[in-house]
């Protein structure tokens, strides 16, 4: 890293803008309001068809529908969905001209398991003077699932979903039809309802289901006829959706018609809605339970049987529960009231304590929405934690409830300096939780926390930076910290209610320089993802307070540029943006059975009108057939992203757990072994799934991933396949620190090169850390570079800021622990090393983590690896592996 020239620094973070709103006006043709319009997208009409918002991917080929008010995209079936290796499902949602689309997909799935997904086969559209249509129709196992999407012009604010399911031929037994909406890290809020029977409401807090299990799934499932997601107010105009059944009945072929019984359940990453195919024997169609559920096992439909779902998926315009819920009781008395000068968030609920529904205050405090009269309990929570509650009989639509909310403290921040600010409390004041929704969102009792959330502020040191934030009295420690090369400042606040107080906290200074050395997180995400709701400036502000310089943004299959926020943000001079993707396939089927896991892939680049940007196509594909794709345009950087997150040979993202195919990596056996021979067959283009150059051996703060994946790193290594080893972050969130952990790579100074800055990485000159700071040859020799001779000098010198623990050295020859050394602190060591034959060194550093260092990054560990030198022990002028012991 350069030395920080403690300018002006103009380092405000990317443009949110740009990360959420850039997406192109959401609209259909121009003239009328009211003009209704179904169609496939092509590239003279695509600006016009285009839906706008941070999830907005439709691009050319795919299925545009409007009405004036809502506009919606249907995948071509070319084209993936984030569950299958065909589209044709609903991906895009939102208002016209609004940007504000916060979608993800709507997916198929048969008997309630991520295997069951529904092949689309064909899209088709329909119009008339009173509504537009677009109809796919797919099949899986004898059954056919005919889905009608409809906008018009009566209901303009609805998107209507019939859906048709019938037996066209013998097949495997069929007993329950649901549609999975993806919110993978609580992007979405799900609040579960049953307006005809309020009692089964569970709101925001739900029990959870794994969509890998079927059984898991049927315990998890609630009665419900409405299922409200609340998007973020964060990244643009803020939206929510609704869900609701209308009706669900089986039709038989003799033409006998029932009621069957609706289903749903949520999990953090999904919500799956639909019904069983008939009504059962015995016990409560409206809240089955085992009794119940263990019916299923006889159910099915005969040949000519259907299963029709009448279902309407409202649009509100407000991150609320109630802008849905105000739409479905349009004609009830408002109920209104105040919470004082602040906003927060108004919880309804039956005062028997089942939630009706949920609404956000404006900035002055001041909520209303539609109730049916009755008796309700209001609780409000304020964004700084504090709450209060109250009980009103609504019979009286007049008058105001007043839920007064004691006053927060203010905290005047510190401008002009980069630096992330870190709040603990002390003396029974709990830790405060800056971007907490007050949603109260939980799944089998564990809260997920927004994108935003955290205990921290981030400040680039420019304009643009937060100067003020409201806070729960009480005594706080506050921590100001940047990046390893730096110190750490901290002081004590005592905060009282409804006074302000400034923070006067020293910007932490620059202890080390490391030239030649680039910092760089090759594996960030911000909003743009499925998977998160964080804007995008608000990653790059975290980016730049903890002095990164090089970032990589991999969001899932979506190819984004980070430039033009970062130049828009005045960010050029100080950090270097690179455009990349993760490519993210968690389909189980065609030629992976077990999936393929994630991988980045960068520099690339970004094709604005192609579908997510011209992200490559993985679902039921190889490894080999996805780099086959990427090489023929190039030749980027492909790094396997945490292989071993798990130990779960069931987890999508660990692939060495599975390979794809269902049988795991062995780092003990040779490749070409019977159990990882799937990793090193090639296809007729002569790749493998092996041929990736990166491998992400620290991911976050998982060091139990790291030493699994070590294991297969040293075999491969061994085995004469060089991999380079990475650490990053995998930020989606503001509470997982961007830039921690950090790889530092051998770059020349001056402006930095994408493909110099590839060909560093694929030689291996980089070293990951969370914090130690290392300078490691062997004689002249520097990491990824080879040794000749067989005898040598390991040279390693360890610097740490007095905040990063430092405790010990360990030194490796061919994946062996060769030597270990206790330490005190920083220091420069000497290992004289002998080497019979070609060998490899790899050196790592490690500290207990304690005092400021655990506070201000919990759950990590002071951490720091090399990349292996290489050993040319004969002086043959080549490396030969040493192969497996």
């Amino acid at each position: 890293m350069q030395p920080d020239p403690r300018t002006p620094l103009l380092r405000l973070i990317r443009c949110v803008v740009v990360h959420k709103l850039i997406l192109l006006a959401l609209l259909v043709p121009t003239a009328a309001h009211a003009q209704l319009v179904a169609e496939q997208i092509t590239a003279p009409r695509y600006e016009a068809l285009r839906v706008g918002g941070p999830d907005a991917v439709a691009g050319v080929g795919d299925w545009a529908m409007g009405n004036g008010t809502l506009c919606a995209a249907i995948s071509d079936p070319s084209h993936e969905s984030s569950l299958s290796n065909q589209g044709g499902v609903l991906v895009d949602l939102g208002h016209c001209g609004r940007s504000d689309d916060q979608w993800t997909t709507l997916q198929p799935l048969v008997n309630l398991s991520q295997s069951g997904v529904v092949t689309v086969s064909t899209v088709r559209t329909e119009q008339s003077d009173a509504d537009a249509r677009v109809i796919t129709v797919g099949n899986r196992d004898g059954i056919e699932v005919e889905t009608t999407y409809t906008l018009g012009l009566a209901e303009t604010r609805a998107l209507g979903i019939t859906t048709r399911i019938t037996r066209r031929e013998p097949g495997e037994r069929f007993f329950a039809y649901g549609t999975a909406v993806l919110h993978p890290s609580g992007a979405l809020r799900a609040f579960t309802s049953n307006r005809r029977h309020p009692e089964h409401s569970v709101g925001f807090e739900h029990p959870g289901g794994n969509p890998a299990s079927v059984t898991s799934m049927i315990g998890a499932l609630v009665a419900a006829d409405l299922v409200v997601w609340v998007g973020s107010g964060s990244i643009g105009p803020p939206i929510s959706y609704g869900l609701d059944l209308i009706s669900a009945m089986r039709h038989d072929a003799s033409g006998r018609q029932r009621p069957a019984p609706g289903l749903s359940v949520t999990g953090e990453s999904f919500t799956l809605t639909g019904a069983f195919p008939r009504p059962f024997w015995l016990g409560s169609d409206i809240a089955p339970g085992l009794f119940e559920l263990a019916q299923t096992l006889l159910m099915d439909l005969g040949v000519g049987d259907s299963l029709v779902l009448e279902r309407r998926l409202w649009v509100g315009e407000r991150a609320d529960v109630a802008s849905i819920t105000d739409q479905l009781w349009a004609d009830e008395p408002l109920l209104e009231g105040r919470v004082g000068k602040r906003e927060a968030v108004v919880h309804v609920s039956s005062p028997g304590g089942n939630p009706i529904s949920a609404v956000r205050t404006n900035e002055s405090g001041a909520f209303r929405l539609r109730l049916p009269s009755g008796r309700y309990a209001l609780r409000a929570r304020g964004f700084d934690g504090l709450e209060t509650r109250h009980e009103v009989d609504h019979r009286d639509p007049g008058q105001t409830v007043r839920l007064p909310l004691g006053p927060a403290a203010r905290v005047h921040l510190p401008q002009g300096h980069p630096m992330r600010l870190v709040f603990v409390g002390e003396n029974g004041t709990p830790d405060p939780r800056f971007g907490a929704d007050q949603l109260g969102l939980a799944i089998d009792g564990d809260p997920i926390p927004t994108s935003l959330e955290t205990n921290g502020i981030s400040l680039a040191g420019s304009r643009g930076d937060p100067t003020e934030i409201a806070m729960r009295p009480g005594q706080y420690r506050v921590f100001a910290v940047r990046g390893p090369e730096h110190g750490l400042t901290t002081t004590r606040i005592e905060l009282r209610a409804g006074e302000d107080s400034n923070l006067i906290l020293p910007a932490p200074s620059q202890l080390f320089d490391t030239p030649g050395w680039i910092s760089a997180d090759l594996h960030v995400h911000s909003g743009w993802s499925f998977d998160s709701a964080l804007p995008q400036p608000q990653q790059l502000r975290a980016f730049a307070a903890a002095a990164g310089e090089i970032l990589v943004a991999t969001e899932h299959d979506r190819t984004v540029d980070p430039r033009p926020a970062i130049e828009a943000l005045g960010l050029s001079d100080r950090l270097h943006g690179v455009t990349g993707v993760e490519i993210t396939a968690v389909f189980r089927g065609g030629d992976t059975p077990a999936s393929s896991g994630h991988a980045n892939a960068f520099p690339m680049r970004e094709q604005p009108t192609a579908y997510r940007g011209g992200a490559p196509s993985a679902e039921g594909r190889r490894w080999r057939d996805v780099w086959a794709d990427l090489r023929e345009s190039g030749t980027p950087i492909l790094q396997l992203n945490h292989p071993r997150s798990t130990n779960d040979p069931e987890d999508d993202e660990s692939y060495l757990n599975h390979l794809g195919v269902g049988t795991g990596y062995d780092p003990s056996q040779p490749l070409d072994a019977a159990g990882n021979r799937a990793l090193s067959a090639r296809g007729a283009h002569g790749l493998r799934d092996l041929d990736f150059d990166a491998m992400e051996l620290l991911n976050g703060d998982n060091h139990p991933g790291y030493r699994r994946t070590r294991a297969d790193w040293f075999s491969f290594l061994l085995q004469g396949e060089k991999r380079t080893g990475t650490a990053n972050s995998d930020s989606h969130e503001l509470g997982v620190p961007v830039a921690f952990p950090r790889n530092y790579i051998r770059l020349a100074d001056g402006p930095i090169d994408d493909k110099a800055l590839a060909e560093a990485i694929r030689r291996g000159a980089l070293w990951g850390t969370t914090g130690p700071l290392l300078d490691v040859h062997l004689g002249t020799a520097d990491l990824g570079e080879l040794h000749p001779g067989s005898d040598a000098e390991l040279s390693v010198r360890i610097d740490a800021a007095p905040w990063i623990p430092v405790n010990e050295a360990r030194v490796y020859v061919n994946g062996v622990l060769a030597e270990s050394r206790p330490l005190e602190g920083p220091a420069e060591l000497s290992f004289p090393l002998h080497f019979p034959a070609d060998a490899f060194v790899t050196v790592e550093v490690e500290g207990e983590p304690s005092g400021a260092y655990a506070e201000v990054l919990p759950g990590f560990i002071p951490f720091a690896f090399t990349n292996p030198i290489y050993v040319d022990a004969d002086r043959d002028g080549r490396w030969t592996s040493p192969g497996l012991p």
